[in-house]
């Protein structure tokens, strides 16, 4: 790629770029979400806190929001001093920006070097915990239990599909002779199958945790197939927009007049379509345990598995203290949801659940931790809105299309939003699905709990005993 390199050619250069490449490079933008990514953990952990109901209820144990908000602040005090210098340095000319790649590279470097650094120093605990997580979700074997925390990191790293695409290209615009920080386009044939593959990924991990579960169950739990289907939905999208912008761009890659343009792209928005809705369901049905997608013949009117008191005048939510903080439903498989067997609870026995005296407000559930049902509503709503957007933005022709660069930055962004709101709603589902509300207890119920306290004993003498906070 020949560049001018006169004052003249630059200014013309930089009018044709994209305006939030020229300012804020790919690399640096996938930091950014990164950052975003970390707080709005932290901020969950904190609202949870905050409204009594323990997340340490649902994630074994390890769910204190202050070191997540530590590790956010010198996160993001790196990469804004990176993405500052390399402005300084740069000026915002567009040959300067190409020459000094290497800048948002070093920056990703220390954040790579930070996080496995095996230095009793920056929340090492954390990280460990992060990284061992990591390692479980991607190598752990068939026979292992799926961590209910684990479930949680893995369904969050779909939501970064997309990022980790950008993560191979922002690579390529650092590494690659022939690639420009000022555009996401790879040079032709490059990445054409790279990007997909990547996205895929997370869904890819995702459907093993699945998997694991069915076997985990002897081959009898089936909801782990059904939401392992879940996860399969995503690769017709995925594959069908890499299709599509090869179609696109080369006509006559595809002679047979069933496979044109056209057909690939009809075929990606009913793909969109079905993974959308399916998703939406699964979200509201199992993830958050709301009626409202629930045929009206299974309607369930009670929470059956847990021991409720009845509400005396109110059907506002009001919260109450456990008198034991003991975990009100036993289980008796591995610790992740898709294959606890809950033990049926003696009828004397009482919850610190609060509950509505009838039924429960349309759509939701008997059994509400948070203080209004629209609260609920809400999340519904706003779910249904991103899965849509979400789904559009796995595609990789998006970027082929410089002027929608802040949208498609603006996406990824709304889905980290979703997945935060999904994840607040998760938990509290969880911690209802348990019958250990946790209220102010910090107790971590169940199998789930047992296990993560005993892993963490194992992680602890690894690290060598003692570590920051």
């Amino acid at each position: 790629m020949v560049i001018d390199t006169s004052l003249d050619g630059a200014l013309a250069g930089q009018d044709a770029y994209d305006p939030l490449s020229s300012t804020i490079p790919l690399p640096y933008r996938v930091l950014i979400l990164i950052g975003a990514g970390l707080l709005l953990y932290a901020t969950d952990l904190h609202l949870l806190s905050a409204l009594s109901i323990s997340p340490s209820a649902a994630l074994d144990g390890h769910a204190a929001h202050q070191p997540v908000y530590r590790l956010w602040a010198v996160y993001s005090a790196w990469v804004i001093a990176g993405w500052w210098l390399f402005r300084a340095v740069t000026g915002g000319n567009p040959d300067a920006m190409d020459a000094c790649a290497w800048l948002p590279g070093l920056t990703a470097l220390g954040v790579i070097v930070g996080a496995v650094c095996p230095f009793n120093v920056l929340c090492r605990r954390e990280r460990m915990l992060f990284m061992r997580s990591l390692r479980r979700i991607a190598f752990s074997p068939l026979s292992q239990p799926v961590y209910f925390a684990d479930v949680l990191l893995a369904d969050v790293l779909t939501s970064f599909a997309k990022v980790l695409g950008d993560v191979y290209v922002s690579a390529c615009q650092i590494l690659a002779p022939s690639a420009s920080l000022l555009s996401p386009v790879l040079g032709e044939g490059t990445g054409d199958w790279a990007v997909p593959l990547i996205t895929c990924l997370p869904y890819f991990l995702r459907l093993r945790q699945c998997f694991v579960e069915y076997i985990a169950s002897s081959y009898t739990a089936t909801r782990s197939l059904a939401n392992a289907l879940k996860y399969a939905t995503a690769f017709p999208v995925i594959a069908l927009s890499a299709l599509h912008k090869t179609a696109h761009d080369n006509p006559s890659a595809y002679s047979n007049a069933w496979i044109s343009d056209q057909s690939l792209f009809g075929l990606w928005v009913l793909s969109v379509l079905v993974n959308s809705l399916y998703s939406f369901w699964w979200d509201v049905q199992n993830d958050w345990g709301l009626d409202l997608l629930r045929p009206s013949h299974c309607t369930r009117s009670h929470l059956s598995s847990v021991s409720l008191p009845h509400a005396q005048s109110s059907h506002r939510h009001t919260h109450s203290t456990s008198p034991t903080g003991s975990p009100l439903l036993p289980t008796t498989s591995t610790p992740s949801s898709g294959t606890a067997t809950p033990s049926k609870p003696p009828p004397s026995s009482s919850s610190s659940l609060p509950a509505f005296p009838v039924g429960h407000p349309f759509g939701l559930r008997r059994t509400l931790l948070f203080p209004d049902p629209l609260i609920y509503y809400l999340a519904i709503a706003l779910d249904l809105l991103l899965r849509f957007t979400w789904s559009l933005k796995l595609s990789s022709h998006l970027h082929e299309i410089a002027e929608i660069e802040a949208g498609v930055f603006g996406m990824e962004a709304l889905e980290l939003v979703r997945r935060w709101v999904w994840t607040f709603f998760r938990v509290e589902w969880e911690v209802v699905r348990k019958g250990d509300a946790g209220l102010g207890m910090g107790g971590a119920g169940g199998v789930a709990g047992r296990m993560g306290e005993e892993e963490e004993e194992i992680l602890l003498g690894e690290l060598g005993g003692k570590t920051d906070s």
